[in-house]
């Protein structure tokens, strides 16, 4: 498939595999927001924009993978995440997306919510799904689709229509559920008995004081504790 339109290209993914994108202005804040298909909603500032995304800190593919996982889930409750300069100069030492294991888990729990809230099927989309179960690219997500599908933990429950967000026309896919072999590892995920050691840390945006806390006090504790890598997505200030 072609990249997006250059002009409104998010700056995460680049458009990778068609995924749309549209940005919009911050008002008297210096900085753009972007409201990226594959990505999800989320501002940039301006250093930022320079510095990580024009200038000469580009930011590897390994790199984009594990930030677009990590702003697609982020909590928005108080804002919409915001990506500066200070942030990424930090974020890009650790930068890793979750194993295949907990990838499996992601999208075990994506259908198995969908099953549990709508009482339908999960409308696979590899553009949208694979930066929310925290894939590395698209190939990677069909591979892990493929093999869940083989093992029966996923079931094709048949196919349905959307409206195409990259093009005219509708677009056509797989409406996927959990068998009961597949209900019973997402029972169990729920139960806390499926472990990984990649997290993320839910809080507040733009909170100096937490985000100081969080960085000094949870972080290692949960790390010496659990063994869990946990790059919390905060807002610093440029």
């Amino acid at each position: 498939m072609t990249a997006a339109d250059p002009s409104q290209r998010c700056a995460i993914c680049e458009g990778l595999n068609g995924a749309t994108c549209k940005t919009f202005g911050l008002g008297s804040r210096d900085g753009l927001g972007f409201a990226c298909e594959a990505c999800g909603e989320y501002e940039v500032s301006r250093s930022a924009l320079v510095t990580w995304f024009g200038g000469t800190n580009r930011l590897t593919a390994r790199q984009r993978a594990a930030l677009s996982h990590q702003v697609r889930i982020s909590e928005r409750g108080s804002g919409l995440p915001m990506l500066t300069t200070d942030w990424l100069d930090h974020f890009v030492i650790d930068a890793q997306s979750p194993s295949p294991a907990l990838q499996a888990t992601n999208l075990i729990r994506a259908v198995g919510d969908c099953q549990s809230d709508t009482g339908e099927g999960y409308f696979i989309d590899g553009i949208r799904d694979a930066p929310l179960i925290g894939a590395f690219n698209q190939p990677m997500f069909d591979q892990l689709l493929r093999e869940l599908i083989a093992r029966e933990t996923l079931v094709k429950l048949g196919t349905a229509k959307r409206e195409n967000p990259r093009g005219v026309g509708v677009l056509e896919g797989a409406l996927f559920g959990l068998s009961l072999d597949g209900w019973e590892r997402y029972e169990a995920e729920r139960r806390g008995k499926i472990a990984g050691r990649y997290g993320f840390l839910a809080m507040k945006f733009g909170d100096a004081v937490l985000d100081a806390f969080a960085e000094r006090v949870i972080k290692p504790m949960i790390s010496e504790a659990l063994g869990y890598t946990l790059p919390p997505l905060a807002e610093t200030d440029d």
